[in-house]
């Protein structure tokens, strides 16, 4: 990804990109767009000495618009110290929204543009606790647009029916905002389609994706991996007084014992693997609420960028 951070107004841009070539194309069209919706013009372009800011094309295009490229020092990143403190914020309110809402690390991109969202809009002491949009907007931000990151919500799904008798809302999970319209993204995991919607009705109390997985015993094996077995075992079985809780006796069950178990409970509990996954240590793949795909760039990687900008 490339991480941008205007200095002036202390706001900041994250663009998701797969590859360090994307970096020019990505910059062209964000200088056009701070020109034509802000009247400003880059002076200075300050980055690291990494290879997509170095390139020919890069530098030949900074030559052309008259904006002076300051490099970093060698394997000195105290250079950049404000990008780099800027971009760990974002990283500590992205890993919140993540452990806060239950979502797994697929949908990093949507908590990661989230929490932008967010941090543009607080004030911060740096500016006289004005935030950075509206010293960037001159316009106070609307604090009552915020929403619980990962809760359920309902979205209005009238615009997207086709027929009378489909359902009007279901069951989604927020997964952020959207800079191109003023409404909300809303997940639907059966389908896993997003949907936009203006009109959506939430319940900041409950996060669907805590129940994703869920289970009273986890059983898990010598090598430390869970076989991704969860099932409660008959209580003859835990006969003995000196067993201090049911993960320990379950270390000490049999195969026959353990097979008694899954037969006992077979109506009570939907098993999530086979009897042979319990030996080999290795997980199954369960039935879990689907997730839609995510790039396959990761952000604790090489692949974020951090630059700084001068107007």
């Amino acid at each position: 990804m490339l991480f941008l951070l205007m200095i002036f107004f202390h706001f900041c841009w994250m663009f998701p990109i797969s590859n360090k070539s994307d970096v020019y194309s990505t910059f062209v069209k964000f200088k056009l767009l701070v020109e034509k919706q802000f009247q400003f013009t880059i002076r200075q372009f300050q980055s690291d000495n990494g290879g997509e800011y170095c390139s020919t094309i890069f530098k030949q295009f900074l030559r052309d618009n008259g904006i002076f490229h300051r490099l970093l020092c060698p394997h000195i990143s105290q250079q950049n110290g404000l990008a780099k403190r800027k971009y760990r914020h974002v990283m500590d309110m992205e890993l919140t929204l993540l452990a806060q809402s239950g979502l797994s690390k697929k949908f990093w991109v949507d908590a990661f543009l989230t929490a932008i969202f967010i941090i543009n809009r607080l004030p911060t002491k740096i500016l006289d606790y004005v935030s950075p949009y509206e010293r960037l907007f001159h316009l106070p931000p609307n604090f009552t647009y915020f929403r619980a990151f990962g809760c359920q919500c309902f979205p209005c799904l009238r615009p997207y029916t086709n027929d009378k008798l489909s359902y009007r809302r279901i069951p989604c999970i927020f997964i952020g905002y959207i800079s191109n319209h003023k409404g909300f993204r809303c997940l639907d995991p059966s389908s896993r389609c997003v949907y936009i919607s203006r009109i959506v009705i939430f319940d900041e109390e409950q996060f669907p994706a805590h129940s994703i997985i869920t289970g009273p015993v986890s059983c898990v094996s010598s090598s430390g991996k869970s076989p991704g077995l969860f099932f409660t075992p008959p209580s003859y079985i835990f006969s003995s007084p000196a067993t201090s809780s049911p993960t320990q006796a379950l270390a000490d069950l049999t195969l026959h014992d353990i097979h008694t178990a899954l037969v006992v409970n077979s109506n009570e509990y939907h098993l999530h693997s086979s009897l042979p996954s319990l030996y080999s240590g290795q997980p199954e793949s369960s039935k879990s609420v689907p997730i839609p795909s995510a790039p396959t760039l990761s952000p604790s990687s090489d692949h974020h960028h951090n630059a700084i900008l001068n107007l």
